[in-house]
């Protein structure tokens, strides 16, 4: 049988995806959760950012960079973003017990716009949360402008029924997108968080001082707490503070970790936490 050259590109090309899938789909469970902290410039409680990662079963621990675009097109985003999810919410139940804190600590959890699209999406929140016998209150969930602004509409109506079900909802990477003031004061959102793009300058471009400064100020008078993204050095954060920016996150505070370092790192900074030991704290195991 005679193949074109195109037919054999093409098949080798559908050959070549097909093994990451086959690969994702066995080992979904196997996808390790690391976290990343988000720090408060107000001294008030701690968040911690949920980062996926693949155990891949020949090339170990592999960064979203290079499984999340297959996932995402194949569909396994759902089932790997509901992992995420429940992992998340029991990673951050057992923390509150182990670390009480007022106000408690907070789990961040990206949505994927599949995920985002599912109609299962807050039936999967409800479970995950009451899986893990924790409030809605300790959970936040971040969409990108960019997936806002697919379809605006819908967006809002799915934003509406999450933020009702009580989660803090955080619009991510903003001001890469494409979104006007009149559709920020339509959403409803919690915090804004400024993309890294725009911190990464500030100090040094007086465009980006203005554009930032201008972000926080428009963000607050709407209620909205500020966080701003990729901060790494001490004048960024001290310019930010200055600015009345609420919180940030960055190679600054610490680069993602497991949960076991993340507990120790948490400890160390917070050194005057009463840790409980009572009986049951560690009965949730991970999945």
């Amino acid at each position: 049988m005679w193949f074109s050259k195109r037919t054999c590109t093409r098949r080798r090309s559908k050959s070549w995806r097909l093994k990451p899938i086959c690969a994702l789909r066995s080992s979904v469970a196997n996808s390790a959760c690391i976290s990343s902290p988000s720090c408060s410039f107000r001294g008030r409680g701690s968040v911690r950012w949920s980062l996926v990662r693949w155990q891949h079963p020949t090339r170990g621990l592999l960064p979203p960079s290079e499984f999340i675009a297959i996932a995402e097109e194949s569909g396994l985003i759902i089932p790997l973003g509901r992992y995420v999810l429940e992992e998340a919410c029991q990673q951050v139940a057992r923390w509150q017990r182990e670390f009480p804190t007022k106000p408690p600590l907070q789990v961040i959890v990206n949505l994927s716009p599949r995920q985002f699209d599912d109609p299962n999406l807050v039936a999967d929140v409800a479970a995950a949360l009451s899986g893990a016998q924790i409030g809605a209150a300790l959970l936040k969930l971040e969409v990108t402008e960019g997936l806002i602004m697919r379809d605006t509409a819908k967006s809002i109506e799915t934003l509406k029924s999450l933020k009702d079900f009580g989660v803090t909802i955080a619009i991510d990477d903003f001001g890469t997108g494409y979104s006007s003031l009149s559709y920020l004061r339509k959403l409803p959102l919690d915090v804004l968080k400024i993309d890294r793009s725009f911190v990464q300058g500030i100090g040094t471009s007086a465009e980006d001082d203005a554009i930032v400064r201008a972000v926080i100020s428009v963000a607050q008078s709407l209620g909205l707490t500020v966080t701003a993204e990729g901060i790494e050095t001490d004048e960024q954060a001290r310019l930010l503070r200055d600015w009345s920016c609420q919180a940030g996150q960055g190679y600054l505070f610490s680069r993602p970790l497991p949960a076991e370092e993340f507990t120790a790192l948490f400890c160390a900074h917070a050194p005057g936490l009463h840790r409980s030991h009572s009986p049951g704290d560690f009965a949730t195991e991970r999945l």
